[in-house]
């Protein structure tokens, strides 16, 4: 009995030491960086990391690169604890006092005699140090209490009233993977002094942008992570509570909600999504095939059409290069038909860390995030080009939007700059009214699409968006950009029955 419980203490021992390692290295990672982040997306991150095949891949690349960075910091903890812990046989190291018979042990000291004790401490305080981190009391006060927003502000997606007339304008929806308007040069309000993104840059400046300030800006990050951004503008509805942790276990997603797809599927539009990873990834798939039923060309489907062979995989699943090869493809193929298409594509070479480089891309700058965001840009400018030259470009919109800023924390360490989400719209039917100093978000999309191809929203808003080629003020510039985003989180009653 005597040596089981010396086998269990020692067990016990470890496994605590180990733990509290482990939160300490996850603590480190986040701080120096991903910066700041909420308990909210990590937990997401957590729950979802495994649904969809090549999710599981993208997301063990982001793990990899998460232990590979705290290698140095997990080894200066083990000689630490190596010194403090180990029961020292051989070898004793104390210091006498002269004036009395005192002896103060170095080696061993009081921590390996205690050693069991101490680390359940360790690991409670370690524990705390990464909840602080990532606000996790700030996540159990917004369970504490419901929320009214929803009955004070949100538009019912299916009593709004929207309708076409005219010739309708195509789409062409392109989101960009972490894309900042921050990345602007210093002279347009951005963050260096020459552009990471010269390209983008200039389509803003030559087209209508809306801007958190007097010149060229972007959008609030009201998401923080990509599936949430795509659900909010394109339903203008943030995704359900309960489905942030396990989206892909969800039987519906959303399925009361009437979806930017729904709309134009019902006016006759052919929609189609076109992204490198996998679809299925925190029920995107799911979520899109109960609205509308679009055509989906991701990763799996790219290898049932031969676009790439079954074991062709870069980066995510299919890098950007092969991606807009096979999107100019498939809007050809489209623009043959006699009805307006609606194109969504989905970028990912600018996910961090550190971004993909194809064999093409130039790099002009010493670190390799910035050389993906110059390729990029590029290659979406590229694309822009490619569209205008094309006989359908003038019965067609274009938008590019990032999803969220980037959470590579040492890209844009100074944290006194305000950064905002890229967006511009080319060749829309509406002109800009109110383009500067607003405060824009994801969910003001939804209705601002319909507008710019020519729709009309009655009363320009839908569910927590607004239709920002209207007079009228976003939801956050009413309520303000903080109250938002908190009161977005908390559960709601009118959430449960009116949008689940």
């Amino acid at each position: 009995m005597k040596k089981f419980k010396k086998i269990l203490n020692k067990s016990l021992f470890i496994i605590l030491l180990a733990c509290s390692n482990i939160l300490l290295c996850i603590y480190y990672y986040l701080k120096t960086y991903i910066g700041d982040i909420s308990f909210f997306q990590l937990y997401y991150h957590i729950e979802n990391g495994g649904s969809g095949s090549l999710a599981t891949s993208g997301s063990f690349y982001i793990v990899l690169s998460g232990i590979l960075y705290c290698i140095p910091f997990l080894l200066i903890l083990i000689i630490i604890e190596i010194l403090i812990f180990t029961r020292w046989k051989k070898y004793k190291l104390a210091i006498k006092s002269k004036k009395s018979d005192k002896q103060f042990n170095i080696l061993p000291t009081i921590f390996s005699k205690y050693r069991t004790t101490i680390v359940v401490i360790m690991t409670i305080i370690s524990l705390y140090i990464l909840f602080d981190h990532v606000h996790y009391k700030d996540y159990l006060d917004t369970q504490k209490t419901t929320t009214d927003i929803y009955e004070k502000y949100y538009i019912d997606t299916n009593k709004v009233d929207i309708s076409f007339s005219g010739e309708k304008r195509n789409l062409i929806y392109i989101y960009m993977e972490s894309m900042e308007s921050s990345l602007f040069s210093k002279k347009n309000n951005g963050y260096f002094k020459k552009s990471r993104i010269p390209g983008l840059e200039e389509l803003a400046k030559e087209n209508i942008n809306f801007s958190n300030n007097s010149g060229l800006g972007g959008m609030y990050d009201a998401d923080g992570y990509t599936i949430s951004a795509l659900f909010s503008s394109t339903s203008s509805t943030p995704i359900m509570a309960d489905c942030e942790n396990n989206c892909y276990k969800h039987k519906e997603i959303l399925s009361k909600v009437r979806t930017i797809g729904d709309v134009l599927t019902n006016e006759g539009y052919n929609v189609e999504y076109i992204q490198g990873t996998d679809a299925t990834f925190a029920g995107f798939k799911k979520y899109l095939t109960k609205h509308s039923k679009p055509y989906i060309l991701d990763y799996n489907e790219a290898i049932k059409r031969k676009y790439v062979d079954k074991d062709y995989y870069k980066w995510w699943g299919i890098e950007d290069k092969k991606l807009f090869e096979i999107s100019k493809k498939e809007i050809t193929d489209l623009a043959q038909d006699n009805k307006p298409f609606a194109v969504t594509i989905v970028t990912m070479d600018t996910h961090f860390p550190d971004g993909y480089l194809d064999e093409d891309c130039k790099e002009e700058f010493d670190d390799k995030m910035s050389n993906a965001y110059l390729c990029s840009s590029n290659k979406v400018s590229n694309l822009v080009k490619w569209i205008k030259k094309q006989d359908f470009y003038d019965d067609t919109m274009i938008v590019i939007t990032g999803d969220h800023k980037t959470m590579q924390k040492q890209y844009i360490s100074n944290p006194k700059y305000e950064r905002s989400v890229y967006n511009v719209f080319i060749n829309s039917k509406k002109e800009n009214i109110n383009t500067k100093n607003r405060i824009v978000t994801n969910f003001d999309m939804y209705p601002t699409v319909i507008s710019g191809l020519g729709g009309d929203v009655k009363g320009n808003r839908i569910g927590f968006g607004t239709n920002l080629f209207s007079n009228q003020k976003t939801l956050p510039e009413i309520i303000g950009f903080d109250t938002f985003s908190k009161e977005k989180l908390k559960p709601s009653k009118y959430y449960d029955k009116y949008i689940k």
